[in-house]
């Protein structure tokens, strides 16, 4: 242990730093960053999804998520048309296909990965009922998988629309289409510098056009079905007798898209099972939830002890003659109370992203269920919704605290490989009804693509300082941009901030430091990258990250 008198800091404040520790074992230092926005990357038109794209690269992120929502590409109608298989590209219309297309291109362009999360919404000739929402009554798992073959087929890498009968006229000739990444030389463009964000504005098309630019860009980041644990995305959840059938469901879907991808050349690919919602809100699951960590136990075929199903139980469930599933890990969407990550969650069967701790816990008891046994949760959606401009939401000036203190959560969870922010930019608020917002406000930006200041700082350079005791902080922070390199930490009372110590970023750009620090409940932290200055923070009294907080609040004393 190494220790270092700040003499400076000291004659100014009265307080002694020094190093004490380096980052805990068990964090998990390399996670990724997701940041997903189907509003600006597919449905607002080429100019708003290249603004999208450039403000994503430029904030740090790693890889853009949208859903691919089958009902929008597949024809429509309520018979399967004549002479459609479905299982090639070719078949569908090019126009349902131009925003994709757009988008992995101009990811492509800016150094981004795509993840793909498959499903959302059958058409209505692949569901057993048009009970609604439309598109959500037992989706057909044979054609889902001949449509999974069909998108894993247009995003080999090798799949070149204008080549495909029907499509475009070919291009004249001209260089070989552009490689990601660019080779040294290459007169394709260059990734955009995450430091200069270029107005696209000028080049952006204003409608979508077919495809003619060669070979579209390979995806190989995907997940099957959105919330299946959710009524409002799959049905049923439950059958009469109380039993969840939506993960028996739900396990046909994603053997039928693995299977899918691997035939279309992805079986080396990250396939996530799973997108699932954490809790639920009232205390009741039945009819419209399943439990998310009870809905992998039934998708696993094991009981409440995970014991496997057997005989009848087993039958009742599709689980006979059950095999290991695929996949290469388990996505997952920790959303909490508007209360922030500290919130409660007393279900045992529920976690949200204060309770991973017990995700991880059925996790390692489902291991031999699974063909990957580590299985690592992706959390492939997330953020808080704000007030303003939802007055139900979390308040906005506690949501930056929150939301560094969830991505400190995240971050001391070793089994967790990516951390995400849902959407970019809130939802308009044009459809607030009977008191309420429709959609999320959950952005970095608000409806109109403004930043909302302290919130989107708390994404570019989150800061959490945990109060360890009356003398030690943990200090964790990151700077997305980054890939190694130091920050300045600082430390103060009111306005007034002097250097604590230079602190090493990890190559994904975080930092987890302990100080002792004198009087440390009265300090205000910061630190500086650059040009960057992150929010200040004050130490926040909580357990350490990992601790599994109890199940019910505890009753409050009678006077």
């Amino acid at each position: 242990m190494r220790s270092r008198v700040c003499r400076l800091a000291l004659a100014l404040f009265g307080l002694c730093a020094a190093l004490i520790a380096a980052a805990p074992a068990s964090a998990s230092p390399t996670q990724i960053t997701i940041v997903q926005d189907e509003g600006r990357l597919l449905h607002q038109g080429p100019l708003a999804q290249s603004l999208a794209l450039d403000e994503i690269k430029s904030l740090g992120a790693d890889v853009v998520k949208v859903t691919v929502n089958w009902r929008n590409i597949a024809p429509t109608g309520s018979r399967k048309p004549a002479g459609f298989v479905g299982d090639d590209p070719a078949e569908y219309s090019a126009a349902n296909w131009a925003p994709l297309d757009s988008l992995v291109r101009g990811a492509a362009i800016r150094g981004l990965k795509v993840m793909f999360l498959v499903g959302g919404r059958a058409p209505d000739w692949a569901v057993s009922s048009s009970k609604a929402p439309a598109g959500s009554y037992n989706p057909s798992s044979v054609e889902f998988g001949r449509f999974v073959k069909a998108l894993g087929t247009r995003y080999s890498g090798s799949y070149n629309p204008a080549a495909a009968p029907g499509g475009p006229p070919p291009p004249p000739p001209g260089p070989p289409p552009c490689q990601t990444p660019t080779p040294p030389g290459d007169p394709c463009p260059q990734p955009i510098p995450a430091s200069a964000v270029r107005a696209s504005a000028a080049s952006a098309p204003t409608a979508w056009a077919a495809d003619d630019g060669g070979a579209l860009p390979r995806v190989d980041l995907w997940s099957v079905w959105n919330e299946p644990n959710l009524s409002g995305w799959l049905q049923p959840q439950y059958n009469r007798r109380k039993q969840p059938v939506s993960p028996e469901i739900y396990r046909g879907l994603f053997l039928a898209a693995h299977d899918a991808l691997v035939a279309s050349g992805h079986g080396s690919d990250q396939i996530l099972m799973g997108d699932l919602l954490p809790f639920a809100r009232s205390g009741k699951t039945y009819p419209a939830r399943v439990s998310p960590i009870k809905f992998l136990r039934e998708l696993a075929c094991v009981n409440s002890r995970y014991h496997a199903y057997r005989g009848a139980a087993a039958a009742a469930r599709g689980c006979t003659n059950y095999q290991p599933l695929p996949g290469t890990g388990i996505a997952y969407h920790p959303y909490t109370l508007a209360e922030g990550p500290d919130a409660l969650t007393p279900l045992a069967d529920d976690a949200t992203i204060n309770d991973l701790t017990r995700l991880d816990r059925a996790l390692r008891k489902l291991a031999r269920r699974f063909v990957d046994h580590k299985m690592p949760i992706w959390i492939t959606e997330f953020g808080f919704q704000t007030d303003p401009p939802d007055p139900f939401a979390s308040p906005i000036s506690l949501v930056p605290r929150f939301m560094s203190e969830s991505e400190w959560l995240a971050y001391h969870d070793r089994r967790v490989r990516s951390y995400a922010q849902y959407p970019l930019s809130d939802d308009s608020t044009a459809g607030r009804g009977l008191g309420r917002f429709h959609g999320f406000q959950s952005g970095i930006d608000s409806s109109s693509n403004r930043p909302k200041k302290f919130v989107y700082q708390a994404f570019q350079t989150p800061l959490f300082v945990r109060l360890v005791s009356r003398s030690a902080v943990e200090v964790f922070g990151g700077v997305r941009v980054a890939n190694g390199g130091t920050v300045t930490l600082e430390v103060g009372r009111g306005k007034s901030f002097h250097k604590l110590a230079t602190v090493s970023l990890n190559r994904m750009g975080y930092f987890d430091r302990t100080f002792h620090v004198s009087s440390a409940a009265k300090r205000s932290f910061r630190f500086t990258y650059a040009l960057e200055t992150s929010n200040v923070a004050k130490p926040f009294a909580r357990p350490r990250a990992g601790t599994l907080y109890p199940r019910k609040p505890p009753k409050k004393k009678k006077h």
